[in-house]
């Protein structure tokens, strides 16, 4: 495990991936030490310096899963028919196990997907939670017109949704006050590429944007925001992909701003190696430019790139994550993160990150090719050998701002 990560870095990469099978079972050893941050979300970890809390281990979440001929229901199934103390009681038990050190600094990141907080972004297979709510009011008020009770339902959802994440956020603060805290997927901004007769611009729509504005209450409880910026392999070297990252990124940013707070929370992207809907196929070089590249020079704290266990499953899995990381993540990782910290240094006299000064344009924190050459060393790792130029120095200044640290 690494080091406690503290934040105070112009961008971080942090591994959040069940990868520790490739080397205990399958003897190939993952090079992951240009990460900041290395983490396993399995269940069974304590003590990461990055905790993915997911429904199972935070509490008493209520929600529901659907097999084929059957409706399980978890903890009254809507946030409005479970108890609120109960759930705090044993989210406090959950995060003193996994976060034991009360002094150390880290990511805390809850991954709660089964609902969303807002009545009218339960859609498609959320929508039960919107049935089940109207269905819970209906048992107390025989009587009303479904128009009155939908609309009781929906302040009554809504309320009992914002008091739920509002004080398991209160309470892992209270608890465990130098982790970031926030939810992961959120903000959403749902700008996914759907057609292709109408040219894609990757904006918010206002209605979005409008939605969003309604969860000041998330904004200013969280420390840190985890948008996705999973994309499909559709979208694979493709500026498309750029816009779609960029207007994530750039709706978290401005969400963080909505707080008033002196210094926004941190923003840290959530991505995979591999496409939403092929994850067989790795991503390009040009499509970690238009995601972690985009990341990095709108100012978002960081990248962390999640895993799922079938990633690992076996050794040809494990060998061709190796081969990725040597012939194109991990070089990349020394471009950006060397980049980055150049810039901090130069703009923020290492104080603060880099950020575009036009959101809208393509420039990029990546080293000049010219003056650095990205070389692996006797010792297997990727390292940076280059002297800035001062028109290199000169191009950061002119594209590029700086964002204070708090």
């Amino acid at each position: 495990m690494a080091a406690s990560y503290s934040g105070r870095a112009p961008f971080a990469f942090l591994w959040n991936s069940p990868s520790s099978s490739c080397a205990k079972h399958y003897s190939v050893p993952l090079d992951l030490s240009l990460f900041a941050a290395v983490s396993d979300p399995s269940n069974n970890v304590v003590n990461q310096n990055l905790t993915l809390f997911y429904d199972t281990r935070l509490g008493h979440y209520p929600h529901i899963t659907e097999n084929k001929n059957e409706t399980i229901k978890y903890n009254g199934a809507i946030p409005q028919n479970t108890s609120l103390r109960d759930h705090l009681r044993q989210a406090a038990v959950d995060i003193t196990h996994y976060l034991p050190n009360k002094e150390a600094k880290g990511l805390a990141i809850i991954d709660w997907e089964e609902w969303m907080p807002l009545w009218y972004r339960n859609t498609d297979k959320k929508k039960i939670y919107r049935k089940l709510s109207v269905e819970h009011l209906r048992r107390h008020n025989p009587m009303d017109t479904f128009a009155a009770i939908k609309e009781k339902a929906i302040i009554q959802f809504e309320t009992a949704a914002r008091e739920f994440m509002k004080k398991t956020l209160q309470l892992g603060k209270y608890l465990r006050p130098n982790q970031l805290w926030g939810f992961y997927m959120f903000p959403e901004c749902y700008n996914h590429y759907r057609n292709e007769n109408i040219q894609f611009t990757g904006k918010c729509t206002e209605r979005d944007v409008s939605l969003n504005n309604k969860l000041l209450w998330l904004w200013g409880e969280s420390t840190a925001l985890y948008p996705s910026i999973y994309f499909t392999q559709h979208l694979s070297n493709t500026t498309s992909a750029a816009l779609f990252v960029r207007h994530r990124i750039l709706e978290a940013m401005r969400v963080a701003e909505l707080s008033k707070k002196t210094v926004p929370a941190p923003v840290y992207a959530y991505q995979r190696l591999v496409f939403s809907d092929n994850t067989t196929a790795f991503l390009s070089q040009v499509d970690l430019i238009h995601s972690i590249g985009e990341s990095s020079a709108l100012g978002a704290a960081g990248i962390i790139l999640w895993g799922a266990s079938s990633d690992f499953r076996n050794k040809e899995k494990c060998s061709a994550m190796d081969s990725y990381l040597t012939s194109t993540l991990n070089p990349y990782i020394v471009n950006v993160t060397e980049a980055t910290k150049l810039c901090s240094q130069k703009l923020c006299h290492n104080n603060g990150r880099c950020i575009r000064k036009k959101f809208d344009s393509s420039d990029y924190l990546h080293l000049n090719p010219t003056n650095f050459h990205i070389q692996m060393n006797q010792h297997g790792q990727f390292i940076s050998n280059g002297v800035p130029s001062q028109a290199d120095l000169m191009y950061m200044a002119d594209k590029f701002t700086c964002q204070y640290y708090e």
